[in-house]
């Protein structure tokens, strides 16, 4: 579980990481979007995962 977390905490740095790409012109607006939208599919996968976790491991606790 932990694992899951320190992804979505990975995936939110990473976000940060962009934006500076942006200010300095590696990335142009358009790309950046893009990518915005791969992770954000990304974000709703992880939190699928923990929530799926979770539930699993509240249900099987004898």
């Amino acid at each position: 579980m932990q694992f899951y977390r320190t992804a979505r905490g990975s995936l939110s740095e990473i976000k940060s990481h962009l934006y500076l790409a942006l200010d300095q012109g590696y990335l142009s607006k358009a790309e950046l979007e893009a990518i915005f939208l791969v992770m954000d599919e990304i974000g709703k996968m992880l939190n699928s995962l923990i929530t799926k976790t979770k539930t699993y491991r509240a249900n099987t606790r004898l």
